[in-house]
């Protein structure tokens, strides 16, 4: 039904093999679930086999981009402030409304009778799913679509975009064939989304999932969870039932010399975890990194530590990233998203790395009280001191307070503020980051970190020291004890507004 609505390809007779590459097609059955993770319907598609396709012949651009999860983030610390209305979209048969940028032909597929007599093919008018270049295609004539609906494309992200009503501001964000819109009033949602169903097929509802996460929402709050993912994984490693544990890791894994037994298990668990940890728990990144980097040839303790964590996740699987409504004041929408006050927070493991001894940065962004953007990672340089290793950290956290100003200038459209705090826990490198404290050893931090020193020096920036154990970075670069723990998670992650008790809250 979906290819004969969009005249998707029409039969001809075969041509020449040399000239032209003709598709195969095969038909995928899937099983669809529901939000809770149980069969839903069964689907079957017809595909193109596109991994014989050659590029600059049968395809030119294959790239296709996705919203940044720190933008969304954004956009959902953005909502409440504003009191947006927000509704998330799917497109229906979503490449099949795409135009081909290359001749292609292709196989009937299995089961179809040709209405034509002798040696039939059929020449594609459309993309389809399987062909490399359907997801740009698609994202492309979009993109012209919602344009020429008055939204304007951020700077900062090819997938976020724009549009004022007056002094109110609404927000769309798309991930391929998957989107949301934030905007004050349903009323305002559904006329952009009537204008783009007349282009393409969509279906809508308010946001409650997006990208396999769990959006929950009251009047002040909104939270991302994936407590149905970490429930599959727990029941297919079979951790469901074993001890309740506080903290994500208590022992650095190690990799082994020679072929490890475990490998395979190994990486299937840990590409679990690293999906979790990214999404909505920066509380176990540290933990998550530490697994990753010997996901080559584990350690036989390699298994046991990642069930261990995964089993953390399990019991703590009602936290959840949590945005607030902090009560910012201003006279529109712009105003008060100015008022949204950026904060990073960065701390260094120094020499951190067992195998070359580089140091492991930790940054974190709040806006107000709600955690945007984390990273964890090891430090390309190699830290000759714990000042250099704090310097690097906090330069790192520096250019991603750089870029958090740039997203909030890129939807207001306003001068971009000053005097952003950056926290560490390192006294000579918050005091040598700060204007006139420069001296003649510290010029090649001036080149090599320029952008923590030229945002000193602009007054874009402002540093300020915090006791460690205040430190919610301290999380993410190293094994920290249970008090510290309990004390600075909160920091990261709180109880989802969907639950109600949490096994965190009774410990």
């Amino acid at each position: 039904e979906n290819f004969s609505d969009v005249k998707v390809w029409e039969e001809c007779m075969r041509p020449d093999a040399r000239r032209v590459r003709i598709l195969p097609m095969a038909e995928v059955h899937d099983v669809k679930l529901d939000k809770e993770g149980r069969p839903h319907k069964r689907k079957c598609r017809t595909r193109g086999k596109g991994f014989g396709q050659s590029k600059g012949i049968d395809h030119h651009d294959t790239h296709a981009p996705v919203i940044d999860p720190e933008i969304f983030r954004l956009c959902l610390v953005v909502a409440p402030e504003l009191d947006s209305s927000v509704e998330q979209f799917d497109f229906t048969a979503a490449f099949l409304t795409a135009d081909s940028d290359a001749e292609m032909h292709a196989e009937m597929p299995p089961g179809c009778q040709p209405k034509m007599k002798g040696d039939v093919v059929l020449r594609l008018r459309k993309c389809i799913c399987g062909m490399k270049q359907s997801a740009a295609r698609f994202c492309k004539r979009v993109s012209k679509d919602l344009e020429q609906l008055g939204f304007r494309r951020s700077e900062s992200s090819r997938c976020s975009l724009v549009k004022h009503h007056g002094s109110d501001v609404c927000l769309l964000t798309s991930h391929v064939d998957d989107g949301a819109h934030f905007a004050r009033g349903r009323r305002v949602i559904q006329k952009d989304l009537t204008l783009l169903r007349r282009k393409c097929r969509l279906e809508s509802e308010t946001l409650n999932w997006h990208i396999g996460l769990r959006i929950s929402r009251t009047k002040d709050t909104i939270s991302i969870s994936c407590d149905s993912h970490i429930d599959a994984c727990a029941k297919r490693f079979g951790v469901e039932g074993g001890a309740m544990v506080h903290t994500p890791i208590e022992k650095i894994p190690t990799k082994e010399a020679g072929t490890s037994s475990c490998t395979a298990e190994c990486m299937e668990l840990i590409g679990c975890l690293i999906h979790v940890s990214n999404a909505c728990r920066p509380d176990t990144s540290h933990a998550v990194g530490m697994l990753a980097s010997c996901t080559i040839n584990p350690g036989q303790e390699s298994l046991p530590i990642g069930r261990r964590l995964l089993g953390c996740l399990f019991h703590s699987r009602e936290r959840a990233l949590t945005f607030h409504r902090q009560g910012v004041k201003g006279g529109s929408d712009g105003d008060r998203i100015d008022n949204l006050l950026p904060e990073g927070f960065h701390d260094s493991d120094f020499a951190g790395g067992v195998d070359k001894r580089h140091s492991r940065s930790g940054c974190l962004i709040h806006f107000g009280s709600s955690l945007v953007w984390w990273t964890g990672e090891l430090q390309s340089l190699i830290a000759q001191s714990v000042f250099e290793a704090e310097t690097i950290a906090a330069n790192r956290c520096c250019k991603a307070l750089l870029f958090a100003r740039k997203i909030l200038f890129d939807i207001t459209g306003h001068p971009l503020r000053k005097d952003v705090p950056l926290h560490g826990d390192n006294e000579k490198s918050v005091e040598c980051a700060q204007p006139g404290n420069h001296g003649k050893r510290s010029k090649r931090f001036d080149v090599r970190l320029h952008h923590l020193h030229q945002g000193c020096n602009d007054g874009i920036i402002t540093t300020h020291h915090i006791k460690t154990d205040k430190n919610p970075a301290d999380l993410l670069t190293g094994v920290v004890k249970k008090n510290i723990f309990l004390s600075l998670v909160d920091k990261l992650v709180s109880v989802s507004v969907s639950k109600v008790h949490s096994l965190f809250v009774h410990v």
